[in-house]
């Protein structure tokens, strides 16, 4: 595992999704493949009692997309570097924190996840239907839990997300 621990510690449980996208690289305005993790189904670490999908406290069940992951265990590392080289450990533009992030392919220019999650209609923030024939969800090959450390965003609108999405099946290379 990576040792940034700033964000929640969650226990991601089967199903875990890679959601694949693509967005613009700021400087050279190239299309580039990004990634981030999935599932509907988490808890954090230090609510042992709290129930599946009740992170947002309202117990409502959601769509968990992750961003700022500040840890990852190996193994998992590997499955989303197979889909994305540009997938690593690094520091935001902004400087204020560290995290696994995209980069750029063409260029290597870090790609913040606010950029990528925040904005409705960005990568990982689908708003129509067609915002989500971008998107594609890869189910991993995991058949236990596993803990890392991440920020999450609640979608609401998890069957909109799974509905409109196409899917792959993970395929190691």
């Amino acid at each position: 595992m990576s040792d940034g621990r700033s964000q929640p510690v969650l226990i991601l449980h089967p199903p875990v999704y890679i959601l694949v996208s693509e967005h613009e690289c700021w400087p050279c305005h190239k299309i580039t493949p990004v990634i981030t993790l999935a599932t509907a189904r988490a808890q954090e670490e230090d609510r042992p009692g709290a129930r599946l999908n009740d992170l947002d406290d309202d117990g409502g069940a959601g769509f968990y997309v992750l961003s700022n992951v500040g840890t990852l265990p190996d193994r998992l590392l590997a499955i989303l570097q197979e889909y994305c080289q540009g997938y690593r450990y690094a520091r935001s533009e902004a400087g204020d924190t560290s995290y696994f992030m995209n980069h750029c392919l063409r260029c290597d220019t870090p790609l913040d996840d606010r950029d990528l999650h925040d904005e409705p209609g960005s990568a990982f923030f689908p708003e129509t239907a067609e915002d989500c024939d971008r998107l594609v969800l890869v189910e991993l090959p995991l058949t236990k839990p596993c803990v890392l450390a991440s920020s999450y965003a609640v979608r609401a609108d998890s069957d909109f997300i799974l509905r409109h999405s196409a899917r792959e099946t993970y395929r190691s290379t």
